[in-house]
């Protein structure tokens, strides 16, 4: 018998006089035409036995009076069994409908029909990197004589004149005189800053939130480079390099190279820092220049240019950086030992501000926003009697300076 059934018989105890009927019928259908039908594969002859002992205890526990109710607590199930059973007496196994069953021949499965209907976790593979354009690099900043201060301002001194020499004197005579004039100036910290707002809710997808945070810091990164490179002056700028570096200037060289090249640019100004008595060590060129003096090719053999031909540059180091820095078709040389820059550590803040919802402006702490904050402090200068370390300026402008006519 249908475990069901055994189940159903065994818990309840509230079977009715109609119950037992329902069941008696049943049991005396299978009974009395067990041996004129096959009823493979709707029963078997264990299912008779067990039906007549639940139906001797059903009988036993049964109450004198109780409301009609069906059997199995759905009319529509035991209507459908008194049907089969019926069918079964009439020998009609084709008009018994147990299951209906969907059926469809072997195929050949494709990786189509396997995720057809899977879910997404199935079919789909995360990747967490968040992907993006290059950002710029960091060349000239890290080459730079690099310190901390937590000073707003830093008064420094400069040799503003000088007169008298020393001089080979005689025995008794008067010695010459030396004296100094000096000047100061100072350099005064900036702020280099940005902040975010992220909800809660944003701060749980921790790949997307620390994704955020460092491209926030390297936000300060980058804008401290462009600034102490290419900074205006001024109110909110810092003073860049290239504002103040001074441009080519040697008289003695106009005229003397045939055809000049990139590596006689950068030689050219070599000769004019090396004249003022610095040491040239760096040139800083645009990528795209970078490239076109490697593809330089020797006279003679039209191959890439040797190292010993590059090494007519004396061991200077010559840096590719990208247009955030240094454009393309500019030049920068210089001793990079004299250019101060100063930066403090990362300072992070956190709290709570105010957004706006709708119309209304609600504390960021009522919709679960907080901001952050990260600055910099930076102070970047270089004193006036030390801009003689450093050229910049237009790669065809030296050439033109340089050239024989």
């Amino acid at each position: 018998m249908n475990q069901k059934l055994e189940d159903f018989l065994a818990t309840r105890k509230d079977a009715t006089p109609e119950d037992l009927e329902s069941i008696r019928g049943l049991y005396n259908v299978l009974k009395s035409e067990f041996t004129q039908v096959d009823l493979e594969p709707y029963a078997k002859r264990a299912d008779f036995d067990e039906l007549k002992v639940a139906l001797t205890k059903l009988e036993d526990a049964m109450p004198e009076r109780q409301a009609p109710k069906s059997i199995f607590g759905d009319e529509k199930l035991e209507a459908g069994l008194r049907s089969m059973f019926n069918a079964i007496k009439e020998g009609d196994r084709k008009g018994v409908e147990l299951e209906k069953v969907s059926t469809r021949a072997a195929a050949v499965m494709t990786l189509a029909d396997a995720i057809a209907n899977a879910p997404d976790f199935v079919k789909t593979t995360v990747d967490k990197t968040v992907h993006s354009t290059p950002e710029p690099r960091l060349a000239i900043v890290n080459r730079l004589n690099r310190g901390v201060s937590r000073t707003a301002v830093t008064r420094y001194t400069m040799l503003a004149n000088s007169e008298g020499n020393a001089a080979v004197t005689e025995e008794g005579a008067l010695k010459p005189l030396y004296s100094t004039v000096y000047d100061s100036a100072e350099a005064t910290v900036k702020k280099v800053a940005v902040r975010i707002k992220v909800s809660e809710e944003f701060e749980s997808f921790t790949e997307f939130y620390r994704d955020l945070i460092m491209r926030a810091q390297r936000q300060l990164a980058i804008v401290t480079e462009n600034e102490v490179v290419n900074g205006a002056g001024g109110v909110g700028h810092l003073t860049g390099i290239t504002s103040v570096a001074p441009a080519f200037n040697v008289p003695a060289l106009a005229g003397t190279v045939a055809s000049p090249d990139l590596v006689d640019v950068i030689l050219a100004a070599m000769t004019q820092i090396q004249s003022l008595g610095f040491t040239p060590r760096v040139a800083f060129v645009n990528f795209l220049d970078y490239a076109a003096l490697k593809f330089l090719k020797e006279a003679t053999t039209n191959r890439p240019m040797s190292a010993e031909n590059l090494a007519r540059l004396e061991g200077i180091t010559i840096v590719p950086v990208d247009a955030n820095s240094i454009a393309k078709g500019k030049v920068l040389v210089m001793d990079d030992m004299y250019w101060q820059l100063f930066v403090n550590e990362l300072i992070v803040r956190e709290g709570y501000g105010v957004s706006k919802v709708g119309t209304e402006y609600l504390s960021d702490l009522d919709v679960n926003v907080r901001t952050i904050i990260f600055e910099l402090f930076v102070k970047s200068y270089c004193p006036a009697p030390e801009l003689a370390s450093m050229v910049y300026d237009d790669i065809a402008t030296i050439k033109t300076a340089i050239a024989k006519p």
